[in-house]
């Protein structure tokens, strides 16, 4: 009974399922099959793309198939050089810098294609309206075989600020000074030169400046840029003296003997080493002592000629004078900080630091002590043991110095 009644259910519900399979069923050729054939580029593309460098383009728009009804119109993008411009998986071309290459375009699955070319031109220059010079002397001082050059760059002033033209330099007077394609000006002699700085694509955009080079007799170098390392690291940190490896070149005197370390530095700075067998070389004795060597190096950033230098001290108390240097066992020079070569040796200058001036004080600043002449960019100061310290025959447990000037001086006390 209950298999008949099953029955005659299904035989009830056939048509149905009849007519739903009928409504899913597509007619003979009603089914989208077709192909793409070709690859169809409006106007935009098939005529060449020109984009300015660091823009971007949508081209998948610009872009269709033929037939129009085609199935599987997904696109697919190549640059003949992705350096110079490349699409991405969404159809954007990105000008990457200036030159020309290929796109292909694919559609569809079955490598069907099509090119157009892509140039891509420079950022348009922002013009100049004005050049003036600034902060430029007109007068340099020269000596036979110094090495004096100067930024051009940085002497000028230019309007607008965000100018992207050309800015071109000229010297008059090449033997004296010429310059190069980066705005650099190298001396080669005395005399007189005139320096134009004009813009590349209008010339007449222009400032000019007179320049002489004279001969050198004197001249107290400027330590503003200089730097200094030192073979004793870390430095010791003695009270009151600000201790850094830029502390003799800074101009900022101590103020009291017996002050403190400060943030501030209002107590003035000094370039501080531990002498040989005190503080934290205390573990040395003996020929170590004797043998232990320390130097500072000073780059003078240019080939500076050389042929002095001059030490202010902390201070011109009696007590001080046994943190004084009183000698070097070599100065050596350097112009690529590898290679050394001995400029002096066993310079002793103890009669430059114990000039007494009464019972109580010393002389706080030498005069300036002369060395052999040299030329470098890089000058080193070795000490070997306990025979460069304290003038006075006793030594501290640190040596000092306040300030360092180097100079050049043209003249017969001077002489070789």
């Amino acid at each position: 009974m209950k298999n008949n009644i099953i029955a005659r259910f299904l035989m009830a519900m056939l048509p149905f399922v009849a007519i739903a399979c009928d409504d899913n069923i597509p007619e003979l050729g009603t089914v989208n099959n077709l192909k793409v054939e070709k690859v169809v580029l409006d106007d935009e593309l098939s005529e060449g793309v020109e984009i300015i460098a660091g823009k971007t383009f949508s081209i998948s728009e610009h872009i269709s198939a033929f037939p129009d009804k085609a199935t599987n119109t997904a696109q697919r993008y190549e640059s003949s050089d992705p350096s110079v411009a490349d699409v991405s998986e969404d159809g954007i071309l990105a000008a990457n810098k200036v030159g020309e290459c290929l796109i292909t375009v694919y559609v569809g699955m079955d490598g069907v294609c099509e090119d157009f070319t892509v140039k891509v031109l420079p950022v348009p220059d922002i013009t100049i309206s004005n050049i003036a010079f600034v902060g430029i002397s007109d007068e340099y001082k020269f000596l036979d075989g110094m090495t004096l050059t100067l930024d051009l760059n940085t002497k000028v002033s230019v309007s607008p600020e965000n100018y992207s033209e050309k800015l071109v330099f000229s010297s008059s007077s090449q033997d004296v000074a010429s310059i190069d394609e980066g705005g650099i000006l190298t001396v080669h002699k005395t005399g007189e030169t005139t320096i134009t700085a004009s813009a590349a694509n209008h010339p007449l955009i222009s400032a000019t400046h007179n320049l002489r080079v004279v001969p050198l007799e004197e001249e107290e170098w400027d330590r503003t840029s200089w730097t200094m390392t030192c073979s004793q690291d870390p430095l010791p940190n003695p009270g009151g003296r600000n201790n850094s490896l830029g502390a003799m070149f800074d101009g900022k005197p101590i103020v009291n003997r017996l002050g403190k370390n400060d943030d501030s530095q209002s107590n003035g700075t000094a370039f501080c080493i531990d002498v040989p067998g005190r503080n934290s070389l205390k573990n040395l004795t003996g020929d170590a002592i004797n043998s232990h060597e320390i130097s500072f190096t000073i780059d003078l950033k240019q080939s500076l000629p050389v042929n002095w230098f001059r030490i202010s001290n902390i201070s011109g108390h009696k007590d001080d004078v046994v943190v004084r240097f009183k000698g070097f066992t070599e100065i050596s020079g350097s112009n690529d900080g590898k290679t050394f070569e001995i400029i002096e040796q066993n310079l002793d200058f103890t009669n430059k630091q114990n000039v007494k001036v009464d019972d109580k004080s010393y002389n706080r600043e030498t005069e300036n002590i002369h060395i052999k002449f040299s030329q470098y960019r890089y000058l080193k100061f070795m000490m070997r043991g306990l025979s460069c310290y304290g003038p006075l025959g006793r030594t501290g447990g640190t040596a000092q110095i306040e300030e360092f000037y180097l100079g050049y001086t043209n003249s017969k006390d001077y002489a070789e």
